[in-house]
């Protein structure tokens, strides 16, 4: 009949709509994923920038790089809810911490209180993700150093021996821990080598001599394995 007709075409119609209406989202969300991805991409690139930055001592753009990259870690997190993404905002709050360490280390008291909110939660986001994951040789690398980092701030500080000690101390077994799973892959663990370092200075500082003793010992060790 007419009216079945009708109705047919007009059911057709509806699923015509309903099914470009799903077009559009589907290529609206494609299109929101290719501008994310091309802003981590231009990020990654400006990261490396900053790394080269960083080893030329300009600070002051540095800062800027990883300040960006902790803001497009922040939204890549929001947008994928991936354990890979908090990693990322995680790695991105170290950097940026790390920058900030390097400003408060050559002109206190710039800087200090922020480069410990940044790795103290860039620790907490790792130690996260460890609980997932507690064999993780690259998260626990990750974790070493930020503890490394925080522990030079408590020490420069002088705020108290336990507070430096104690970063230091998570460090080097963190270290020892990676250096014993991994062997040899150098690249892991060789620049970990210097939270032994750090942790014989406090230790002698503070007239540990033993203590001190074995963690220059520790560091001599391992630097003959690289």
């Amino acid at each position: 009949s007419k009216g079945g007709n009708a109705a047919m075409a007009g059911d057709r119609m509806g699923t015509g709509i309903v099914g470009s209406e799903r077009q559009r989202g589907i290529a609206k969300l494609l299109k929101h994923h290719q501008k994310v991805t091309r802003r981590a991409i231009e990020i990654l690139s400006k990261v490396v920038r900053v790394n080269a930055e960083i080893a030329r001592g300009d600070l002051e753009k540095a800062q800027v790089g990883f300040e960006d990259a902790s803001s497009i870690a922040n939204k890549l997190a929001t947008a994928r809810q991936t354990k890979r993404a908090q990693r990322d905002v995680a790695i991105a709050r170290y950097n940026l911490g790390s920058v900030q360490t390097e400003f408060f280390l050559a002109t206190p008291p710039a800087f200090g209180k922020s480069a410990r909110s940044l790795l103290t939660e860039s620790i907490h986001l790792t130690l996260s993700l460890l609980a997932e994951d507690p064999s993780n040789i690259v998260l626990k690398r990750d974790l070493a150093r930020a503890k490394d980092r925080l522990g030079q701030i408590f020490a420069f500080q002088l705020l108290s021996y336990s507070s430096s000690a104690a970063q230091f101390i998570e460090a080097t077994e963190l270290t020892k821990e990676i250096h014993a799973a991994r062997p040899d892959n150098i690249e892991l663990w060789r620049d970990l080598i210097i939270s032994f370092e750090h942790l014989a200075k406090i230790e002698e500082h503070f007239a540990h001599l033993d203590s001190a003793r074995a963690a220059y010992q520790q560091a001599i060790t391992m630097h003959m394995d690289v």
